[in-house]
Protein backbone atom coordinates (compact mmCIF):
# COMPACT_ATOMS: atom_id res chain seq x y z
CA UNK A 1 0.00 0.00 0.00
CA UNK A 2 2.67 2.76 0.95
CA UNK A 3 4.34 1.48 -2.45
CA UNK A 4 1.14 2.50 -4.32
CA UNK A 5 1.12 6.15 -2.68
CA UNK A 6 4.45 6.56 -3.31
CA UNK A 7 3.70 5.99 -7.00
CA UNK A 8 1.18 8.01 -6.86
CA UNK A 9 2.91 10.82 -5.82
CA UNK A 10 5.69 10.32 -7.95
CA UNK A 11 3.40 10.95 -10.78
CA UNK A 12 1.83 13.91 -9.34
CA UNK A 13 5.03 15.40 -8.97
CA UNK A 14 5.41 14.51 -12.57
CA UNK A 15 2.75 15.95 -13.46
CA UNK A 16 3.34 19.41 -11.56
CA UNK A 17 7.09 19.54 -13.07
CA UNK A 18 5.63 19.42 -16.37
CA UNK A 19 2.89 21.62 -15.87
CA UNK A 20 5.23 24.32 -14.55
CA UNK A 21 7.56 24.24 -17.61
CA UNK A 22 4.85 25.18 -20.05
CA UNK A 23 3.56 27.51 -17.70
CA UNK A 24 0.08 26.28 -17.18
CA UNK A 25 -2.13 25.09 -14.29
CA UNK A 26 -3.46 21.28 -14.15
CA UNK A 27 -6.48 20.80 -15.06
CA UNK A 28 -8.25 17.27 -14.44
CA UNK A 29 -8.92 16.59 -18.37
CA UNK A 30 -9.00 13.46 -20.00
CA UNK A 31 -5.95 13.43 -21.63
CA UNK A 32 -4.38 14.23 -17.95
CA UNK A 33 -6.30 11.41 -16.17
CA UNK A 34 -5.28 8.65 -18.99
CA UNK A 35 -1.60 9.61 -18.80
CA UNK A 36 -1.77 9.48 -14.75
CA UNK A 37 -3.15 5.79 -14.84
CA UNK A 38 -1.33 4.85 -17.63
CA UNK A 39 1.96 5.55 -15.79
CA UNK A 40 0.12 3.96 -12.78
CA UNK A 41 -0.30 1.17 -14.66
CA UNK A 42 3.56 0.66 -15.72
CA UNK A 43 5.05 1.35 -12.85
CA UNK A 44 2.84 -1.03 -10.90
CA UNK A 45 3.82 -4.08 -13.52
CA UNK A 46 7.54 -2.82 -13.43
CA UNK A 47 7.46 -3.28 -9.61
CA UNK A 48 5.07 -6.49 -9.85
CA UNK A 49 7.26 -8.67 -12.19
CA UNK A 50 10.42 -6.85 -11.70
CA UNK A 51 11.25 -5.95 -14.95
CA UNK A 52 14.19 -4.69 -16.28
CA UNK A 53 14.61 -0.47 -15.72
CA UNK A 54 15.50 0.07 -19.42
CA UNK A 55 11.42 -0.34 -19.82
CA UNK A 56 10.79 2.67 -17.96
CA UNK A 57 11.69 4.36 -22.09
CA UNK A 58 8.55 3.80 -22.44
CA UNK A 59 6.92 6.44 -19.33
CA UNK A 60 8.98 8.89 -21.28
CA UNK A 61 7.52 8.07 -24.45
CA UNK A 62 4.08 8.78 -23.15
CA UNK A 63 4.97 11.88 -21.15
CA UNK A 64 6.69 12.80 -24.80
CA UNK A 65 2.89 11.75 -26.38
CA UNK A 66 0.98 13.44 -23.99
CA UNK A 67 3.15 16.90 -24.19
CA UNK A 68 2.41 16.67 -27.87
CA UNK A 69 -0.89 16.35 -27.62
CA UNK A 70 -1.86 18.08 -24.93
CA UNK A 71 0.48 21.44 -25.65
CA UNK A 72 0.63 21.15 -29.12
CA UNK A 73 3.85 22.37 -29.91
CA UNK A 74 6.62 21.32 -32.36
CA UNK A 75 8.52 18.56 -32.26
CA UNK A 76 12.32 20.10 -31.50
CA UNK A 77 10.24 22.18 -28.52
CA UNK A 78 8.58 19.76 -27.06
CA UNK A 79 12.16 17.29 -26.92
CA UNK A 80 13.78 20.66 -25.22
CA UNK A 81 10.94 20.76 -22.65
CA UNK A 82 11.25 17.32 -21.95
CA UNK A 83 15.09 17.54 -21.07
CA UNK A 84 14.58 20.53 -18.94
CA UNK A 85 11.57 18.37 -17.17
CA UNK A 86 13.96 15.70 -16.95
CA UNK A 87 16.63 17.52 -15.60
CA UNK A 88 14.77 19.49 -12.65
CA UNK A 89 13.15 16.38 -11.76
CA UNK A 90 15.72 13.82 -11.27
CA UNK A 91 17.81 16.31 -9.59
CA UNK A 92 15.05 16.99 -7.15
CA UNK A 93 14.83 13.48 -6.92
CA UNK A 94 18.61 12.66 -6.43
CA UNK A 95 19.14 15.41 -3.43
CA UNK A 96 15.89 14.38 -2.03
CA UNK A 97 16.72 11.31 -1.77
CA UNK A 98 20.49 11.68 -0.82
CA UNK A 99 19.28 13.78 1.97
CA UNK A 100 16.83 11.30 3.23
CA UNK A 101 19.41 8.05 3.24
CA UNK A 102 21.45 10.03 5.80
CA UNK A 103 18.22 9.86 7.95
CA UNK A 104 17.16 6.22 7.00
CA UNK A 105 19.97 3.88 5.65
CA UNK A 106 18.01 0.65 6.77
CA UNK A 107 14.42 0.73 5.09
CA UNK A 108 14.34 1.46 1.24
CA UNK A 109 10.58 1.62 1.26
CA UNK A 110 10.33 4.16 3.95
CA UNK A 111 13.13 6.26 2.41
CA UNK A 112 11.66 6.24 -0.54
CA UNK A 113 8.51 7.50 0.66
CA UNK A 114 9.68 10.37 2.81
CA UNK A 115 11.78 11.27 -0.58
CA UNK A 116 9.00 11.61 -2.51
CA UNK A 117 6.93 13.27 -0.18
CA UNK A 118 10.03 15.57 -0.45
CA UNK A 119 9.55 15.87 -4.04
CA UNK A 120 5.93 16.57 -4.30
CA UNK A 121 6.12 19.42 -1.49
CA UNK A 122 8.87 21.12 -3.51
CA UNK A 123 6.76 20.52 -6.57
CA UNK A 124 4.18 22.29 -5.38
CA UNK A 125 5.53 25.00 -3.03
CA UNK A 126 8.73 25.65 -4.71
CA UNK A 127 8.53 24.83 -8.46
CA UNK A 128 5.66 27.73 -9.18
CA UNK A 129 7.92 30.57 -7.97
CA UNK A 130 11.11 29.08 -10.65
CA UNK A 131 9.44 30.29 -13.42
CA UNK A 132 10.78 27.18 -15.63
CA UNK A 133 8.38 28.23 -18.16
CA UNK A 134 10.64 31.58 -18.99
CA UNK A 135 13.44 28.99 -18.64
CA UNK A 136 12.43 27.37 -21.13
CA UNK A 137 11.61 30.46 -23.61
CA UNK A 138 15.16 31.79 -22.87
CA UNK A 139 16.57 28.28 -24.28
CA UNK A 140 14.41 29.20 -27.69
CA UNK A 141 15.76 32.53 -28.26
CA UNK A 142 19.21 30.95 -28.54
CA UNK A 143 20.87 32.36 -25.64
CA UNK A 144 24.53 30.69 -25.52
CA UNK A 145 25.32 31.09 -21.87
CA UNK A 146 21.74 29.30 -20.92
CA UNK A 147 22.35 26.86 -23.47
CA UNK A 148 25.53 26.11 -22.53
CA UNK A 149 24.71 25.68 -18.34
CA UNK A 150 21.64 23.67 -19.23
CA UNK A 151 23.39 21.16 -21.47
CA UNK A 152 26.03 20.09 -18.27
CA UNK A 153 22.90 19.35 -16.47
CA UNK A 154 21.32 17.46 -19.06
CA UNK A 155 24.49 15.64 -19.48
CA UNK A 156 24.76 15.29 -15.80
CA UNK A 157 21.19 13.99 -15.07
CA UNK A 158 21.18 11.86 -18.76
CA UNK A 159 24.27 10.11 -17.14
CA UNK A 160 22.70 8.96 -13.91
CA UNK A 161 20.01 7.60 -15.45
CA UNK A 162 22.11 5.01 -18.08
CA UNK A 163 23.89 4.48 -14.65
CA UNK A 164 20.07 3.47 -13.04
CA UNK A 165 18.44 2.02 -16.54
CA UNK A 166 21.28 -0.20 -17.17
CA UNK A 167 23.79 -0.50 -14.57
CA UNK A 168 21.04 -1.00 -12.15
CA UNK A 169 23.09 1.25 -9.34
CA UNK A 170 24.31 4.92 -9.31
CA UNK A 171 28.00 5.82 -7.89
CA UNK A 172 26.90 8.36 -5.86
CA UNK A 173 30.57 9.64 -5.38
CA UNK A 174 30.68 10.55 -9.13
CA UNK A 175 27.40 12.63 -8.43
CA UNK A 176 28.45 14.43 -5.11
CA UNK A 177 29.54 17.44 -6.29
CA UNK A 178 27.71 17.29 -9.62
CA UNK A 179 24.33 17.36 -8.63
CA UNK A 180 24.67 20.51 -6.31
CA UNK A 181 26.16 22.08 -9.39
CA UNK A 182 23.12 20.98 -11.86
CA UNK A 183 20.70 22.69 -9.35
CA UNK A 184 22.85 25.74 -9.00
CA UNK A 185 22.81 25.92 -12.84
CA UNK A 186 19.19 25.90 -12.92
CA UNK A 187 18.55 28.78 -9.87
CA UNK A 188 21.26 30.81 -11.68
CA UNK A 189 19.64 30.29 -15.02
CA UNK A 190 15.76 31.29 -13.24
CA UNK A 191 17.66 34.09 -11.21
CA UNK A 192 19.26 35.67 -15.02
CA UNK A 193 16.10 35.19 -16.73
CA UNK A 194 14.02 37.11 -13.97
CA UNK A 195 16.70 39.42 -14.32
CA UNK A 196 16.34 39.63 -17.93
CA UNK A 197 12.45 39.58 -17.85
CA UNK A 198 12.36 43.00 -15.82
CA UNK A 199 15.01 44.55 -18.37
CA UNK A 200 12.88 43.89 -20.76
CA UNK A 201 9.86 45.16 -19.30
CA UNK A 202 11.72 47.99 -18.62
CA UNK A 203 12.76 48.24 -22.16
CA UNK A 204 9.02 47.59 -23.42
CA UNK A 205 7.22 50.14 -20.62
CA UNK A 206 10.04 53.20 -22.35
CA UNK A 207 8.73 52.51 -25.81
CA UNK A 208 4.88 52.25 -25.13
CA UNK A 209 5.82 55.81 -23.52
CA UNK A 210 7.72 56.83 -25.97
CA UNK A 211 4.58 55.91 -28.70
CA UNK A 212 1.81 57.16 -26.93
CA UNK A 213 3.30 60.40 -25.44
CA UNK A 214 2.64 62.52 -28.66
CA UNK A 215 -1.09 61.81 -27.97
CA UNK A 216 -0.78 62.31 -24.52
CA UNK A 217 0.79 65.88 -24.54
CA UNK A 218 -1.69 66.39 -27.40
CA UNK A 219 -4.77 65.86 -25.23
CA UNK A 220 -3.30 67.52 -22.54
CA UNK A 221 -3.20 70.73 -24.72
CA UNK A 222 -6.54 70.50 -25.66
CA UNK A 223 -7.81 70.51 -22.57
CA UNK A 224 -5.39 73.61 -21.05
CA UNK A 225 -7.00 75.41 -24.61
CA UNK A 226 -9.86 74.44 -24.00
CA UNK A 227 -9.76 76.09 -20.21
CA UNK A 228 -7.86 79.37 -21.17
CA UNK A 229 -10.91 79.92 -23.55
CA UNK A 230 -13.98 78.93 -21.23
CA UNK A 231 -14.23 82.45 -20.12
CA UNK A 232 -15.04 83.46 -23.34
CA UNK A 233 -17.50 80.50 -24.08
CA UNK A 234 -19.29 81.24 -21.40
CA UNK A 235 -19.35 85.01 -22.41
CA UNK A 236 -20.74 83.91 -25.48
CA UNK A 237 -23.70 81.55 -24.03
CA UNK A 238 -25.09 83.99 -21.97
CA UNK A 239 -24.88 86.96 -24.41
CA UNK A 240 -26.97 84.85 -26.77
CA UNK A 241 -30.19 86.27 -25.45
CA UNK A 242 -29.46 89.43 -27.24
CA UNK A 243 -29.24 88.06 -31.05
CA UNK A 244 -32.44 85.69 -30.72
CA UNK A 245 -35.61 87.46 -30.10
CA UNK A 246 -37.94 84.17 -29.29
CA UNK A 247 -37.02 81.81 -26.08
CA UNK A 248 -37.40 78.57 -29.00
CA UNK A 249 -34.41 79.87 -30.56
CA UNK A 250 -32.12 80.98 -27.97
CA UNK A 251 -33.01 77.54 -26.01
CA UNK A 252 -31.40 75.84 -29.77
CA UNK A 253 -28.40 77.92 -30.21
CA UNK A 254 -27.54 77.67 -26.83
CA UNK A 255 -28.35 73.98 -26.93
CA UNK A 256 -25.93 73.84 -30.13
CA UNK A 257 -23.22 75.77 -28.86
CA UNK A 258 -23.12 73.41 -25.70
CA UNK A 259 -23.14 70.39 -27.87
CA UNK A 260 -20.35 71.65 -30.06
CA UNK A 261 -18.45 72.70 -26.70
CA UNK A 262 -19.09 68.83 -25.45
CA UNK A 263 -18.20 67.68 -28.31
CA UNK A 264 -14.72 69.04 -28.92
CA UNK A 265 -13.80 68.40 -25.35
CA UNK A 266 -15.07 64.82 -24.67
CA UNK A 267 -12.00 63.41 -24.29
CA UNK A 268 -10.78 65.50 -21.38
CA UNK A 269 -12.15 63.25 -19.23
CA UNK A 270 -9.67 60.61 -20.02
CA UNK A 271 -7.21 62.75 -17.88
CA UNK A 272 -9.02 61.43 -15.02
CA UNK A 273 -7.81 57.73 -15.89
CA UNK A 274 -4.47 58.32 -13.50
CA UNK A 275 -2.11 56.70 -16.01
CA UNK A 276 -0.68 59.28 -18.25
CA UNK A 277 0.27 56.54 -20.76
CA UNK A 278 -2.73 54.76 -20.68
CA UNK A 279 -4.94 58.05 -21.30
CA UNK A 280 -2.58 58.59 -24.00
CA UNK A 281 -3.08 55.57 -25.56
CA UNK A 282 -6.47 55.69 -25.34
CA UNK A 283 -6.88 59.38 -27.04
CA UNK A 284 -4.81 58.01 -29.78
CA UNK A 285 -7.06 54.91 -30.20
CA UNK A 286 -10.47 56.27 -30.20
CA UNK A 287 -9.55 59.20 -31.93
CA UNK A 288 -8.20 55.96 -34.97
CA UNK A 289 -11.58 54.52 -34.15
CA UNK A 290 -13.68 57.37 -34.96
CA UNK A 291 -12.03 58.08 -38.53
CA UNK A 292 -12.56 54.69 -39.19
CA UNK A 293 -16.28 54.79 -38.73
CA UNK A 294 -17.01 54.30 -34.87
CA UNK A 295 -18.74 56.16 -32.15
CA UNK A 296 -17.07 56.17 -29.19
CA UNK A 297 -19.16 56.09 -25.42
CA UNK A 298 -16.91 56.55 -22.74
CA UNK A 299 -17.01 56.43 -18.57
CA UNK A 300 -14.04 57.11 -16.43
CA UNK A 301 -14.81 55.77 -12.80
CA UNK A 302 -11.71 56.19 -11.05
CA UNK A 303 -7.75 56.55 -11.24
CA UNK A 304 -5.06 53.69 -11.52
CA UNK A 305 -2.87 54.08 -8.92
CA UNK A 306 -0.45 50.76 -9.05
CA UNK A 307 -1.71 47.51 -11.20
CA UNK A 308 -0.33 44.13 -10.68
CA UNK A 309 0.29 44.46 -14.66
CA UNK A 310 2.78 46.39 -16.43
CA UNK A 311 1.37 48.82 -18.49
CA UNK A 312 2.56 48.08 -22.01
CA UNK A 313 0.85 44.61 -21.29
CA UNK A 314 -2.16 46.26 -20.40
CA UNK A 315 -2.67 48.54 -23.32
CA UNK A 316 -1.59 45.36 -25.59
CA UNK A 317 -4.77 43.87 -23.82
CA UNK A 318 -7.21 46.63 -24.46
CA UNK A 319 -6.10 47.24 -28.01
CA UNK A 320 -7.08 43.70 -28.57
CA UNK A 321 -10.32 44.22 -26.93
CA UNK A 322 -11.21 47.78 -28.43
CA UNK A 323 -9.86 46.52 -32.09
CA UNK A 324 -12.43 43.03 -32.05
CA UNK A 325 -15.08 45.63 -31.03
CA UNK A 326 -14.52 47.63 -33.66
CA UNK A 327 -14.42 44.55 -36.45
CA UNK A 328 -17.34 43.84 -34.72
CA UNK A 329 -19.07 46.53 -35.32
CA UNK A 330 -18.15 47.37 -38.97
CA UNK A 331 -19.65 43.74 -39.88
CA UNK A 332 -22.81 43.48 -38.79
CA UNK A 333 -24.09 46.93 -37.19
CA UNK A 334 -25.25 50.16 -39.12
CA UNK A 335 -24.78 52.22 -35.86
CA UNK A 336 -21.09 51.72 -34.85
CA UNK A 337 -21.23 52.53 -31.31
CA UNK A 338 -18.37 50.87 -28.92
CA UNK A 339 -18.86 51.44 -25.50
CA UNK A 340 -15.77 51.61 -22.90
CA UNK A 341 -16.06 51.74 -18.94
CA UNK A 342 -13.37 51.62 -16.24
CA UNK A 343 -14.21 51.34 -12.54
CA UNK A 344 -11.60 51.57 -9.69
CA UNK A 345 -13.34 48.74 -7.46
CA UNK A 346 -11.87 48.04 -3.95
CA UNK A 347 -8.91 45.50 -4.63
CA UNK A 348 -9.21 45.44 -8.60
CA UNK A 349 -9.55 47.86 -11.81
CA UNK A 350 -12.42 46.54 -14.44
CA UNK A 351 -12.35 47.77 -17.82
CA UNK A 352 -15.55 46.82 -19.87
CA UNK A 353 -15.90 47.07 -23.74
CA UNK A 354 -19.31 46.23 -25.18
CA UNK A 355 -20.63 46.13 -28.52
CA UNK A 356 -23.64 45.32 -30.45
CA UNK A 357 -23.89 41.94 -31.74
CA UNK A 358 -25.38 38.94 -32.24
CA UNK A 359 -26.32 36.18 -29.40
CA UNK A 360 -23.58 34.47 -29.08
CA UNK A 361 -23.35 30.65 -27.35
CA UNK A 362 -21.30 30.47 -24.62
CA UNK A 363 -19.96 26.87 -26.03
CA UNK A 364 -19.04 29.53 -28.63
CA UNK A 365 -17.51 32.49 -26.43
CA UNK A 366 -15.10 29.93 -24.53
CA UNK A 367 -13.73 28.72 -27.97
CA UNK A 368 -13.06 32.52 -28.84
CA UNK A 369 -10.29 32.43 -26.01
CA UNK A 370 -8.87 29.17 -27.47
CA UNK A 371 -5.43 29.74 -29.66
CA UNK A 372 -6.89 30.14 -33.56
CA UNK A 373 -10.31 28.52 -33.21
CA UNK A 374 -12.32 31.65 -34.12
CA UNK A 375 -14.56 31.51 -37.04
CA UNK A 376 -15.30 35.41 -37.16
CA UNK A 377 -12.61 36.75 -39.20
CA UNK A 378 -12.26 39.01 -35.90
CA UNK A 379 -8.41 38.06 -35.37
CA UNK A 380 -10.32 37.17 -32.02
CA UNK A 381 -8.41 33.17 -32.47
CA UNK A 382 -4.86 34.41 -31.77
CA UNK A 383 -5.52 38.07 -29.98
CA UNK A 384 -7.94 36.62 -27.10
CA UNK A 385 -5.92 33.89 -26.64
CA UNK A 386 -2.99 36.12 -26.49
CA UNK A 387 -5.37 38.44 -23.78
CA UNK A 388 -5.85 35.00 -21.96
CA UNK A 389 -2.26 34.03 -21.53
CA UNK A 390 -1.28 37.29 -20.21
CA UNK A 391 -3.82 37.13 -17.55
CA UNK A 392 -3.24 33.79 -16.73
CA UNK A 393 0.21 34.81 -16.41
CA UNK A 394 0.17 37.87 -13.86
CA UNK A 395 -3.08 36.68 -12.22
CA UNK A 396 -6.10 38.77 -13.85
CA UNK A 397 -8.83 37.94 -15.50
CA UNK A 398 -10.70 38.19 -18.61
CA UNK A 399 -14.49 37.12 -19.46
CA UNK A 400 -17.16 38.08 -21.99
CA UNK A 401 -21.12 37.55 -22.46
CA UNK A 402 -24.16 38.26 -24.07
CA UNK A 403 -25.63 41.61 -22.26
CA UNK A 404 -28.99 42.85 -23.63
CA UNK A 405 -29.48 47.03 -23.53
CA UNK A 406 -32.31 48.56 -24.97
CA UNK A 407 -33.74 45.37 -26.11
CA UNK A 408 -30.53 44.69 -28.23
CA UNK A 409 -28.41 42.02 -27.58
CA UNK A 410 -24.15 43.20 -27.06
CA UNK A 411 -20.98 41.06 -26.28
CA UNK A 412 -19.17 42.65 -23.50
CA UNK A 413 -15.65 42.23 -22.58
CA UNK A 414 -14.43 42.44 -19.11
CA UNK A 415 -10.99 42.27 -18.07
CA UNK A 416 -10.07 42.54 -14.41
CA UNK A 417 -6.63 43.87 -13.52
CA UNK A 418 -5.94 43.16 -9.84
CA UNK A 419 -4.64 45.88 -7.20
CA UNK A 420 -0.96 45.73 -6.64
CA UNK A 421 -0.90 45.37 -3.04
CA UNK A 422 -4.04 42.56 -3.35
CA UNK A 423 -2.29 40.48 -6.02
Amino acid sequence: MLLRITLVMEILAVLICIHCIYGCKIRLDLSTIILTLSLLAILELINTYQLENVSTVVIYVLIFLYCRWKFKEPFIRTIIKILLFMTVLTAMQFSCMLLVEFWIAENEEIRTFIGNVIVLCASIWVLPKCHLDKVSNSIFKKNKLVILGLCFAVFVVATILLQDKILEEIYIELFIFAIPSVILILLLVVKWNVTQTKAEQLENEMKTVESVQKEYYQLLTNVRLSQHELKNHLTAIFSSHYTYKTYEKLVRAQQEYCNKLSLENKYNNLLLVGDNVLAGFLYGKFQEMEADGASIDYKIAGRIHDSAIPTYHLIEMLGILLDNALEAVKSICEVKTIRFIFNDNADAYQFSILNRFQYVEYSEIERWFQLGSSRKGMGRGVGLYHVKCLCDEYGCSVGCRNVEIDQENWIEFHLVIYKADRA
